[in-house]
């Protein structure tokens, strides 16, 4: 199979974060062992769980150097399950991955309506997901519950973002919960060339980790991964949590189908976009109407060449009985959400345009979308499902999105 990154486009998943001064920590040669100790009995705790389940609080700040402003950029939480080498959950994004009974079954965010069936034939769970899913981070609950050698298991702890991940110093500490932890700090060094940080919290109790705080930095900004887990050891996993529902979705055998751009006959992926004036507007909720989504971006010349004819579309749908709807949805932009939006605003006014602008650069629509180039004309039944797609300008376009629309509104016809 081949990688899974477009799945987990935005996968920070299942290595945790924390809370206390890394500063207050020893850096003795004492501390150091102490420390690899500590991560030691914590891989072992892992072995010994007959079956965790774990809920997992993840969020992404970050601020300017010098200024420390920023705040909350992410905040999502995640489901993450394993039981011997047998059960694995494994969720992200709106997708997740499951094992069961010698099955794998992957659901992609973007792609809700469809579901990956596989045979699992590894051994372990770890060399499952490397060979079906290369390119998926591997948690390192299940490295550690594998047995991996434990520069592999310190490098996911970091969330991939540091390599040459070594212990520097360790301590006990109060935890988020105001219960005594131990805390382990490690340091590595980061894509860019620059030394990055995690810190992980350790309950006493279980041996299990409960948080953990990645720090990495550029040129003027500092950022701080946090993710916080809640952990419960069972007999069992639950079955909810390993359990696909493949009734309602179309079943797919490659992570080539899975991932391929919403088919004609599915159902349109979801958003909730702003619009020029700010307010929200979601697809979900045109269900009953036809719409005609055009996605364009200010840089691109055949798209712009191409928005007259959707504003005389637009005009043209305004007599339809309110049951046509056309959106322009810039996307794929080169500049700040301000600078985009202002230099839209402008243009709209430059030349007279009065059909509504939807805002998708700073979403993940154009991988929800399989939106690789521009323009990118969908035009989305009345049951909410695409009925007709076109790329590309043409001068003929207008008819065509007329006629597509036609049929759109009466299907049987």
């Amino acid at each position: 199979m081949k990688p899974l990154s477009s799945i987990c486009s935005a996968v920070i998943l299942l290595s945790l974060v924390g809370g206390a001064n890394a500063d207050d920590l020893e850096t003795s040669e004492a501390a150091v062992v102490q420390g690899e100790a500590w991560l030691n009995d914590m891989q072992e705790a892992y072995q010994a769980v007959p079956a965790i389940e774990e809920e997992i609080t993840v969020s992404t700040e970050y601020y300017k150097k010098n200024r420390r402003t920023g705040g909350t950029v992410t905040s999502n939480t995640y489901r993450f399950a394993f039981s011997g080498q047998e059960q694995m959950l494994y969720e992200f994004d709106g997708g997740s991955v499951k094992i069961n009974d010698g099955k794998i079954h992957a659901v992609s965010g973007s792609r809700p309506g469809r579901v990956l069936v596989a045979q699992q034939n590894q051994k372990s769970l770890v060399e499952a997901i490397r060979t079906e899913f290369a390119g998926l981070p591997i948690a390192f609950q299940l490295l550690m519950h594998d047995g991996a050698p434990m520069n592999q298991s310190l490098e996911a702890i970091a969330q991939g973002q540091l390599k040459g991940v070594k212990v520097v110093a360790s301590g006990e500490t109060t935890s988020h919960t105001q219960e005594m932890a131990y805390q382990v700090r490690l340091e590595g060094e980061a894509v860019n060339g620059k030394t990055g940080s995690a810190i992980v919290t350790i309950s006493p109790i279980t041996n299990l980790a409960t948080e953990i705080k990645v720090n990495t930095e550029d040129e003027d900004t500092n950022y701080v991964n946090r993710l916080i887990i809640k952990s419960r050891i069972v007999d069992k996993l639950s079955t909810d949590l390993i359990e696909t529902a493949t009734s309602e979705r179309r079943i797919v055998g490659s992570l080539a189908e899975l991932l391929a751009p919403p088919a004609i006959g599915e159902k349109a992926p979801d958003f909730t976009l702003q619009d020029m004036e700010g307010n929200s507007v979601t697809l979900s909720l045109m269900e009953g109407k036809v719409v005609l989504l055009d996605f364009w971006a200010t840089w691109c010349g055949p798209c712009k060449r191409g928005l007259p004819m959707v504003e005389e579309l637009s005009k043209w749908a305004q007599d339809q009985n309110e049951e046509v709807l056309v959106y322009a949805v810039d996307i794929m932009e080169r500049t700040s959400p301000p600078v985009t939006a202002k230099a839209v605003g402008d243009y709209w006014k430059q030349k007279g345009f009065t059909m509504p602008v939807l805002f998708a650069s700073q979403s993940n629509l154009a991988m929800q979308w399989g939106i690789r180039s521009i323009p990118d004309t969908v035009i989305i039944g009345k049951d909410g499902k695409i009925a007709w797609r076109h790329k590309g300008y043409s001068p003929e376009n207008l008819e065509r999105w007329k006629k597509a629309i036609g049929q759109a509104l009466s299907p049987t016809k």
